[in-house]
């Protein structure tokens, strides 16, 4: 979604996906906090894409059982850009 919006929206090109969340940041999209949960979003998804049997279990336990707000937190920046 993030990629969507720098594209679609601003014309930003990246090299990976890790890049996003600092050219939001830039264009003054996100604050730095948010910036920060992306990044770490990022490099997660390119873990899960990438290397998906090399994943350790507990991590990923950790994430279901403590991380869900950072998801929430995601979906509000969404629906803060949509305006919804």
């Amino acid at each position: 979604m993030m990629a969507h919006i720098a594209s679609a929206d601003f014309n930003l090109k990246w090299e990976q996906y890790s890049d996003i969340p600092e050219l939001l940041f830039n264009e003054n999209l996100i604050n730095e906090s948010e910036r920060s949960l992306l990044v770490q979003m990022a490099g997660f998804r390119n873990r899960l894409s990438h290397d998906y049997l090399g994943l350790d279990l507990d991590i990923l336990v950790d994430i279901v059982n403590n991380r869900i707000p950072d998801f929430r937190n995601f979906l509000k920046i969404i629906k803060d850009y949509c305006k919804i």
